[in-house]
């Protein structure tokens, strides 16, 4: 007999939903309902100067490896700044790893190449992007969607725009070379990170920063960068707590009467906290 919860029974991420989002079906739903969740947040909280707009996401949503033909997922979120100032600082503080930008997206220097860009000289009425947030989906982690994905992020940290990439899935590695993977049961890894790349003072001399959490552990509370050295403090947890109740789909999904699909998939800390939770219930 199913056993459900009126709320979510983890702390973070509920890993019974997510778990049946990477073998099942259902993430797109979430990930538009939660991309637009953020923005709504980022909104009430954004200092003056600064818009929040939804785009068209840097990911793929298929490729059709016969005509080539590529779909593109529902719109993420980007941070807009009105101002005509710049980004001085990108130190981050509260971050579980922090490692120089190049490092995290290349495995060495000879994968790195240079390309021209040339942009129209115009005052733009959206304002200046300045920061892009990207919650991470299962067809951009690995093969040929990754390849896509890998070099359109390469473009938006060249055009020295900040990127923050939120990553619930457990299942399949992560996009920085510098970050532990967790798929791979290697050592120091964490299930879930959230990773800001920001290609300041430039592109060469740029960080990222990693902030990973574990099952049942509270999603961080992380910084927004914004211009001039400027940040904003995003609680992504409350966020990811009213996506999973605004839709009882969510709620239903989580059946705690049954292991999560792939529960091999976690290692034993996180299997433990999982089956914690399903005695308590």
């Amino acid at each position: 007999m199913a056993l459900r919860s009126d709320k979510n029974e983890y702390r973070g991420v509920n890993a019974h939903l997510h778990s049946f989002f990477q073998n099942v079906e259902g993430w797109e739903g979430f990930h538009g309902k939660h991309i637009g969740d953020i923005a709504e947040m980022l909104s009430l909280i954004m200092p003056a100067g600064y818009l929040v707009s939804t785009e068209k996401s840097l990911q793929i949503r298929e490729i059709y490896p016969d005509t080539g033909k590529i779909i593109i997922t529902r719109p993420d979120v980007i941070i807009h700044d009105t101002q005509s100032s710049s980004p001085t600082s990108g130190k981050l503080e509260g971050a579980t790893l922090t490692q120089p930008l190049l490092e995290a997206l290349f495995d060495d220097e000879e994968d790195y190449y240079t390309s021209i860009m040339i942009l129209a000289d115009d005052d733009n009425p959206m304002g200046r992007p300045i920061t892009r947030i990207e919650l991470l989906s299962p067809s951009n982690k690995i093969g040929r969607g990754y390849a896509q994905y890998h070099q359109k992020r390469l473009a938006t940290l060249k055009a020295g725009i900040s990127l923050i990439e939120i990553d619930y899935l457990h299942e399949t590695p992560p996009t920085l070379n510098h970050i532990p993977s967790y798929a791979d049961k290697q050592g120091g890894a964490f299930p879930y990170h959230i990773s800001i790349s920001q290609p300041i003072p430039s592109f060469e001399r740029g960080t990222s920063a990693t902030y990973g959490f574990f099952v049942d552990m509270p999603i961080p509370t992380i910084p927004i960068p914004l211009s001039n050295n400027q940040q904003v403090m995003l609680n992504l947890d409350e966020v990811y707590q009213k996506t999973f109740l605004s839709i009882n789909l969510y709620r239903h999904l989580a059946d705690y009467s049954a292991l999560p699909p792939r529960f091999e998939s976690y290692l034993p800390d996180d299997q433990a906290k999982i089956q914690s939770i399903m005695a308590r219930m």
